[in-house]
């Protein structure tokens, strides 16, 4: 048996390893965190709207595009509308992107470079909790990496079966969410510099996909100006800070707070970058001895390389990181984390890409278990760890506490959505209040208002999520009044409080 049957026997086996991990960890407690308020808001859409309704609502009220509601809605018309059976989509999307790192990476670069992605992405916590959501992000992801990868086929092959390939997925990726745009403008780039560099044979054909993918786009730019009168405005998203950008970019490996984690992720992960990025040989130009000439020699031996799927890589990061921070300081914040996504994904090949220039197998070895020692421990606490709303708990703590004819005023009006579909109890009389305008033109709810909803009830509980300190003051202190605070507890991205009336009040109220 060749050398090579042997390696790629070897290449199939760990890539099997590495879906089955991923499976795993995506499978794991898939059902055990509480819906949080934007899966909620998902499943209304699919609960209210039929399939065809969906292609018209969703553009219209939400900052997303119709594609995924509309694959969802005939998925929980076949298996159901439990959590799990609709978290389950998204893992399934979440376990076939693996697979599609690999083939990325090995057209790319090699096979190590693939599997080394592929692991990276089936461990990464966000990737984990992406796969754990009923939100499009992981059919976002198995439709980037498709266009990626049919995209680096385009440009290897230039033929016409490809280029239709690579412009049906890209469409599809673009309605899946609209910062796909993002991407689309990132390959766009990287086609007009290699059209630039001579590296593109077929101009008319490579101009054609382009303007197939333009004309696609159309319809969605137009309705954006239309929606949003030629301003767009997405009041949730703040305008990036360092902080945040830094943030995101480690995030994209381990979502921690703890310092030196933090640091020794950076230094990875940097270092791996800057290896995949140059090329020259690093170990041949160290001088333990005589620093000064280490530096010279890595100046003479080490350069940045003029590998062309590198280059495509980084403007894809371009197009995917740095645009959305260009437009949310020059036009409005778009700089999101999970909108940024896709450019993890070319993080992810780099790093891997880096880890196989190391010549030593036992050196590589050695990276991808240091790697491991960076990706495992977020991922371990994250799926052993309550990480979202935490909305069945506070629901049941508050039914099980209340009295018959208890009022429940829920803050902001969005989250009634949440104590409802946890409520089992129909004798609480469960009001919402706005603690704040609403995007979608409700009107702040006045004292006056509180007030008067709050009005004979002795017994007030208040269950206040997504709102701002100053607005939770205002809220507690009209309950407060005539009332005292006889319980509280926090919860992940909730509080609850309970309010009642003094044997005084109660007298003078009779």
């Amino acid at each position: 048996m060749s050398e090579r049957v042997v390696r790629a026997g070897r290449t199939r086996i760990a890539l099997a390893a590495v879906v089955l991990v991923g499976a795993a960890v995506r499978l794991y407690g898939i059902g055990r965190d509480s819906l949080w308020l934007d899966e909620l808001i998902t499943m209304e859409f699919i609960q209210r709207y039929d399939t065809l309704e969906l292609f018209v609502v969703i553009p219209l009220s939400q900052p997303h595009l119709p594609l995924y509601y509309v694959l969802l809605d005939l998925w929980a018309s076949a298996f159901g509308m439990s959590p799990v059976a609709l978290r389950s989509f998204s893992a399934l999307f979440g376990i076939a992107s693996i697979p599609l790192f690999y083939l990325a990476g090995r057209e790319l670069f090699n096979d190590a470079t693939g599997l080394v992605a592929a692991l990276i992405y089936a461990l990464a916590q966000v990737q984990v909790y992406h796969a754990q959501e009923v939100r499009m992000y992981t059919l976002f992801a198995f439709l980037a990496l498709s266009s990626l990868y049919l995209f680096v086929r385009y440009l290897r092959t230039e033929s016409r079966r490809t280029a239709a390939a690579y412009a049906l997925a890209t469409i599809l990726l673009v309605y899946s969410h609209p910062f796909a745009v993002f991407v689309v403008a990132g390959e766009s780039a990287y086609l007009a510099f290699a059209v630039l560099r001579g590296r593109v044979a077929d101009l008319r054909r490579a101009v054609g996909t382009q303007a197939a993918l333009g004309l696609a786009v159309l319809p969605l730019v137009v309705g954006a100006l239309f929606r949003f009168g030629g301003g767009v405005t997405l009041d949730y998203i703040p305008t990036p800070t360092p902080q945040l950008v830094i943030a995101v970019v480690t995030g994209y490996f381990a979502r921690t707070g703890i310092v030196p984690a933090l640091a020794y992720v950076s230094v990875l992960v940097g270092g791996l970058l800057v290896l995949a990025v140059t090329d020259g040989c690093f170990s041949a130009s160290l001088d333990a001895r005589r620093p000064g000439r280490t530096l010279r020699n890595l100046r003479e031996r080490v350069g940045f390389t003029d590998r062309w799927e590198v280059h495509l890589l980084l403007f894809w990061l371009a197009g995917t990181f740095l645009l959305p921070l260009v437009v949310s300081y020059a036009l409005t914040p778009v700089f999101w984390p999970r909108y940024t996504i896709a450019a993890s994904f070319a993080l992810y090949l780099l790093v891997g890409y880096g880890v196989s220039r190391a010549k030593r197998s036992h050196v590589r070895l050695a990276l991808v278990v240091l790697l491991l020692v960076a990706l495992v421990p977020p991922t371990t606490f994250y799926l052993t760890t309550d990480t979202r709303e935490q909305w069945d708990e506070a629901t049941a703590d508050v039914e099980q506490r209340a009295d018959r004819g208890a009022l429940v005023v829920v803050a902001d009006q969005v989250t009634e959505r949440a104590f409802e579909y946890y409520q089992t109890r129909d004798d609480l009389v469960v009001k919402p209040i706005n603690a704040d305008d609403a995007p979608n033109g409700t009107e702040r709810t006045s004292d006056a208002e509180i007030r008067r909803k709050m009005a004979g009830h002795d017994e007030v509980w208040v269950v206040l999520s997504h709102t701002e300190d100053e607005d939770d003051e205002r809220i507690k202190a009209i309950a407060s009044d005539g009332r005292r605070q006889t319980w509280h507890r926090e919860y992940i991205d909730i509080e609850v409080y309970r309010y009642e009336g003094t044997e005084a009040d109660n007298e003078r109220v009779r």
